[in-house]
């Protein structure tokens, strides 16, 4: 079954509008109050399983 291109171009721009519509029309759409933004101490222990301590706490220099 081979079908016409102008059907398939058809068929194609049909599904490619379904999909907008349900990308429009999603229940629960993400906004920024949604979000957790982590701390620079949380970032740190999620990436490095520890968090890094200042070598000296005064100049905010941090250990390697």
């Amino acid at each position: 079954m081979k079908l016409s291109s102008r059907c398939l171009f058809w068929l194609t721009s049909a599904l490619s509008l379904m999909a907008l519509a349900v990308a429009l029309l999603h229940p629960n759409p993400a906004f920024a109050d949604d979000r957790v933004y982590l701390s620079k101490p949380d970032i740190q222990i999620v990436l490095n399983g520890k968090g890094m301590l200042p070598r000296m706490p005064q100049s905010g220099a941090r250990s390697h």
